[in-house]
């Protein structure tokens, strides 16, 4: 009894219950005996998996378990009737399931079991297996919902069943049916559903008219097809958008001439017939025609919800005019049954969707079938997908983020540059259609987007000629009589070409192909630039308005624009200057309709003849190697000026005066005089023109090997101007007003180039020396002062005093009219004196910003030339004057650039191991003296590691002729070190003695 109580207190302490005592308790009888679940199979786990697989959101894995599950069910493995018929239940209620990706994975695995089964190659010869007449009422049974459910469990089974009666149309099996009867049933199906559930219609829609689709690809497919348009008759789905998708749909079937269409639905039998146009709008905005609301009880559709995206039936009707119209017949005036798809698409889309009185939903459709078209609709019919609705609410919503349809708005846009980068000959229909009217030719401007210029620089060339064509005639025949606002038109077309044309210039500038792209704009800004027509009372060649003398002007400025990005891409920068001049002169023959603006005498003209001759000459010159880039740079240089003269600039004419002297008719293919030429250079270095600063560069780039010592003392010249007033005037004597062009207004695109005093470096003012004109200026308040005592003197009062003593408090005594009279000369003196200060301190200011600014040129100069002839003897006499503009110039831009340029002539020839080879070997130890000469002076650390550098190329240029000059060479620096020693004037820095050592110790190496 002790152990019993022991257990049961473990018992107790381990929280365990009693033993209850059955010794009394009689034995339970049969019938309580709980029944033995069934146990699962290993097919029944397997299927398990599938199913689960079957609603994965992968598609992958949803194939996969269909293929798994066909197999389990393959003839070899002998599936019961019992297990078809579960399976099959099994499937159809899983179409209901709103799980993951269940009803697509259950759809597909349905339609391939049920070809599997009943198709006409099934093998399986199941006994008592259920028949296709017995599927149509288990779909009904297994997709209609169980008491009261919610909407979305609803929604479920509805769509459950419809997809079930897909899987059976779209296996194919119907057709096996002995009777149409199975078919019926199945349609009736479809059809009830469209009529009574609004949001599921669309759906059955899709479904007619793939069944449709497809029944049309075999042969005996016109019962079945008719079937369907019988029940479409008394469906009371007639007019609404899934009518006419399938309506149309079986007309276009082949055969289709023995389908009998329900009489007087539609005028002609056609719903896209011109007199059906109202219906057929109605029915496919989906306005039920009826004043009462109407539903499935009294036999009428009930009207579709609002979706998303549009109705698949839109693209339908769409394709269906397409196909019924006549590409050439597309000019047509009237509208014709040759031209359904643009009656179509401007009565529906644009009039219909688009309209002001739209919504915005409908817009929004309206916008995605716009998408949807420009995707994949025929060439011929791109231009009437841009009419006035749509294009005033591309507009509209594309300006404003904020607008509510921006969006579809963009996408539109996207869609069309799309199309035409992978169309690009459809590029000149599309400018065509947003540039003319109802378009713009601001459009971009508007939109505030590049979609013209991206759109033209993919266009194709055949289809790049005809934009520029288009141009042409939009710049000649402007809608507004006003001729300020046909000059705001004229330069933005002008700047959207040369947008355009530096887009597709860039990529192919030396492509063979490429003068189908710059050719055609050339010749469209010169002729309108340089030319007028010769008969100008033929109207229809006329320009109206008249062009303007500045719209000649701005065209001028964009062809200069356009050569200038030209010259700095390509190769051959004669080969287009030379176009232009060429092609100018073959339109204005006397035999052509144009001639020359140009109105000037004799002489002039004669100039330019012989200038023209003698270019003429040199670009028909057979290329050698020696002599082809000296004929292209001097042919570049007559073009460009010839250019220049045509547009009428004064300075042109002399130039191309001075050219036709340089180089006389009998020398024109021998050396030139390429002094001459730098001169002329020179002369157009000071132009606030980035053309003639490319061109300049250009020219000067091919002649550096021609180049004496006389022509670089024309550069060194201007190097050792002073950066004052009176550098200015010695170097523009004739040329005072150069930076007063009028090109300035041409923001955009001119090839004025706007450079400030800088150059992008620290201005002059924060060096701590100043020019000597900059340090006779007074300081603002001592100016202000002696201002406030000359007026105080003019003025008799007390002022002057209290200036002189130092006190400015005090206040003078008021005058009468007499004594106000007669101070009034005095006070005109003393502001006129103000202002010619004023005047002439600004005066000072831009004269050094210009004498700066054409440094900077030179020094650009001077860099190309390094780079060719650093090795060449002659390039040994730039060095001081560079060491000079180093030391005593206070801009810093220049200080750098004089630098770079020693450097670059230092590395030049180290990297190519190469050095000059003086002739005149003591002028040469003169130049190494005059180096050390300015080593000595005070200066700062720039000046002096260039004087090092400097010193080490001359020694080594010496030494490579006669290893004996190191000697001097080291007399030389022993001379500098003990001045620098002795004479604390001296401000020679240390390193340029220690890099002299390590120059030495390099170079005994190399030995």
């Amino acid at each position: 009894m002790a152990k019993s109580l022991t257990e049961n207190a473990n018992n107790v302490e381990l929280g365990r219950k009693r033993l209850r005592d059955t010794s009394n308790e009689t034995p339970e009888s049969p019938s309580s005996i709980p029944v033995r679940k069934r146990q699962f199979t290993e097919q029944d786990q397997a299927f398990a998996r599938i199913y689960d697989e079957l609603a994965d959101e992968s598609s992958d894995v949803r194939l996969q378990a269909a293929k798994d599950f066909l197999q389990e069910l393959a003839p070899e493995k002998n599936p019961s009737a019992q297990t078809i018929e579960k399976v099959i239940t099994r499937l159809i209620r899983g179409l209901c399931s709103g799980r993951k990706a269940a009803r697509y994975g259950f759809f597909v695995a349905l339609t391939e079991l049920l070809r599997q089964l009943y198709g006409p190659k099934s093998q399986h010869a199941i006994l008592n297996m259920m028949t296709l007449e017995e599927l149509v009422p288990l779909i009904v049974k297994s997709t209609r919902p169980e008491g009261k459910v919610a909407g979305q469990e609803k929604r479920d089974h509805h769509f459950g069943r419809l997809y079930a009666c897909k899987s059976m149309i779209e296996s194919s099996i119907l057709r096996q049916a002995k009777s149409m009867e199975l078919l019926d049933q199945v349609l009736e199906i479809v059809f009830n559903l469209a009529k009574s559930v609004s949001w599921i219609r669309e759906e059955c829609g899709m479904v007619i008219v793939e069944a449709i689709k497809t029944a049309s690809q075999e042969k005996d497919s016109a019962k079945f097809i008719q079937i369907c348009v019988e029940k479409l008759a008394s469906g009371a789905i007639l007019k609404t958008p899934e009518g006419v998708a399938i309506w149309l749909t079986a007309q276009t079937t082949k055969g289709n001439s023995t389908l009998k269409f329900p009489a007087s639905a539609w005028i002609h039998d056609d719903p896209l017939h011109a007199d059906n146009r109202s219906q057929l709008l109605k029915a496919m905005r989906d306005q039920i025609d009826t004043k009462q609301p109407v539903d499935s009880e009294n036999g009428k559709a009930k009207s579709g919800h609002w979706q998303q995206s549009v109705n698949f039936s839109w693209e339908v009707v769409l394709a269906r005019a397409i196909e019924v119209s006549d590409p050439e017949d597309t000019d047509s005036p009237k509208e014709a049954e040759a031209n359904k798809f643009r009656s179509i698409w401007t009565g529906l889309v644009d009039n219909g969707l688009m309209t002001e009185k739209s919504s915005q939903e409908r817009r929004f459709w309206g916008f995605q079938l716009f998408t949807k078209m420009i995707k994949t609709a025929p060439e011929w019919t791109i231009r009437f997908l841009f009419q006035p609705s749509f294009l005033y609410h591309t507009i509209n919503n594309q300006s404003s983020e904020d607008k509510t349809l921006h969006e579809a708005a963009a996408d539109a846009l996207r869609k069309l540059k799309s199309r035409v980068k992978n169309s690009p000959d459809i590029a000149d229909k599309v400018v065509a259609g947003l540039m003319t009217k109802p378009g713009s030719i601001f459009f971009d401007k508007l939109t505030k987007t590049k979609t013209l210029e991206e759109i033209i620089v993919a266009a194709s060339p055949k289809s790049f000629a005809k934009i520029v064509d288009l141009f042409d005639g939009f710049i000649q025949k402007q809608r507004s009589k006003d001729q300020k606002a046909a000059e705001n038109a004229r330069q933005a077309l002008a700047d959207l070409l040369l947008a355009s044309y530096r887009g597709r210039v860039k990529e192919a500038i030396d492509d063979p192909q490429s003068k189908s792209s710059i050719k055609p704009v050339l010749s469209l800004y010169l002729k309108h630039a340089y030319c007028k027509l010769r008969d100008e009372g033929a109207e229809s060649a006329t320009p109206r308005p008249e062009i303007s003398a500045s719209s000649r002007k701005m065209f001028h400025s964009r062809l200069s624009s356009c050569l200038a990005f030209t010259l700095s891409e390509t190769k051959n920068p004669s080969k287009w200057p030379w176009f232009v001049v060429h092609q100018l002169h073959n339109i204005t023959k006397s035999n052509k309709d144009h001639q020359l603006i140009l109105d000037a005498e004799k002489e002039v003209h004669k100039t330019i003849k012989e200038a023209y001759n003698k270019a003429k000459a040199l670009s028909s010159i057979s290329p050698t190697e020696e002599k082809e880039i000296p004929n292209q740079a001097i042919l570049l240089l007559f073009s460009l000026t010839l250019i220049q003269a045509y547009s009428g600039e004064p300075d042109a004419i002399a130039v191309l005066q001075e050219l036709n002297e340089a180089f006389p008719e009998e020398e024109v293919s021998n050396e030139r005089k390429y002094d001459q030429v730098l001169e002329i250079l020179l002369s157009f270095l000071s132009k606030p023109s980035a053309l003639f600063r490319t061109m300049a560069t250009q020219v000067f780039s091919s002649i550096t090997s021609y180049i004496t010592e006389d022509g670089l003392d024309s550069l060194i010249t201007i190097l050792r101007q002073p950066e004052t007033l009176a550098g200015q005037q010695e170097l523009f004597a004739e040329q005072d007003d150069r930076s007063d062009g009028d090109d300035s207004e041409d923001e955009l695109d001119s090839d004025v180039e706007m450079v400030d005093a800088t150059g992008g470096a620290e201005s002059s003012e924060d060096s701590d020396d100043d020019s000597e004109e900059d340090n006779d200026d007074d300081s603002p308040d001592e100016e202000l002062q002696d201002f406030e005592l000359k007026l105080a003197e003019a003025l008799k009062t007390s002022r002057a005093d209290a200036l002189l003593n130092g006190n400015e408090d005090s206040d003078g005594a008021s005058m009468d009219d007499e004594e106000m009279l007669e101070i009034e000369p005095k006070l005109t003196a003393v502001f006129r004196e103000r202002r010619l200060k004023a005047s002439k301190q600004k005066e000072r200011k831009n004269a050094k910003e210009n004498v700066i600014n054409f440094k900077r040129r030179v020094l650009d100069l001077l860099s190309i030339y390094m780079k060719k002839e650093a090795s060449n003897s002659t390039s040994l006499v730039l060095i001081v004057p560079l060491l000079e503009l180093l030391r005593t110039s206070n801009d810093k831009s220049l200080i750098k650039g004089a630098g770079d340029v020693l450097k670059l002539q230092h590395s030049t020839c180290q990297k190519s191991k190469t050095y000059p080879s003086p002739s005149d070997v003591e002028s040469t130890w003169t130049l190494l003296q005059e180096i050390h000469a300015e080593a000595q002076k005070k200066t700062h650390s720039a000046h002096c590691t260039s004087c090092s550098r400097a010193s080490t190329l001359v020694i080594r240029s010496l030494v490579t002729l006669d290893a004996s000059n190191y000697d001097r060479a080291v007399e030389v620096y022993t001379q500098t070190q003990r001045n620098w020693f002795s004479n604390p004037k001296v401000s020679i820095q240390p390193n340029f003695f220690t890099e002299w050592i390590s120059w030495s110790a390099e170079f005994r190496k190399r030995k």
